[in-house]
């Protein structure tokens, strides 16, 4: 069973509040360069260190962020990807297994795709970002060992 530690809601200032314990994470993969993804298949990515952890629910060596408590949790989901061999790209969160959330991207270009919104999770779920590509050959998605091309985060929203 996990806990939550709950911080006391208290103004900063006549308009800021803060609560520097809720569940929030950015992940990323610590490593520089093109990835190869197998042609039709659903991969997940591997984002192997966090700028933030907050509550360390985001777990670095199976890739996943678990809920501590259910709610409603925001993600954002970007990978730069090579499309220049054609076909089409598509990147989801899973939550415990299943599809989610899903971005389509079919330009024969490089460039970012992007995953924005919210989904409820109950204690213990977890949520993972996966990739997906669909032509002829592998193809490429980019990471340069920090989170400003490619990136998985989340956050408690209530």
């Amino acid at each position: 069973m996990s806990t939550l530690a709950v911080d006391t809601i208290t103004p900063k200032s006549a308009s800021a509040v803060t609560m520097p314990s809720k569940p929030a994470f950015r992940a990323y993969r610590n490593a520089t360069g093109w990835n190869d993804i197998t042609h039709n298949t659903w991969t997940k990515v591997a984002l192997n260190a966090t700028d933030f952890n907050i509550g360390e629910h985001y777990d670095t060596s199976n890739y996943r962020f678990t809920a501590p408590v259910s709610g409603v949790y925001v993600f954002d989901y970007q990978l730069y990807v090579d499309n220049s061999s054609g076909g089409s790209k598509n990147m989801a969160v899973y939550v415990n297994g299943s599809e989610k959330m899903r971005a389509y991207y079919a330009d024969e270009e490089i460039s970012s795709i992007k995953i924005h919104g919210p989904l409820y999770l109950n204690a213990g779920n977890y949520a993972e970002p996966y990739l997906h590509q669909a032509n002829s050959s592998s193809s490429d998605y980019y990471f340069n060992s920090t989170s400003v091309y490619a990136w998985f985060s989340g956050y408690l929203l209530g």
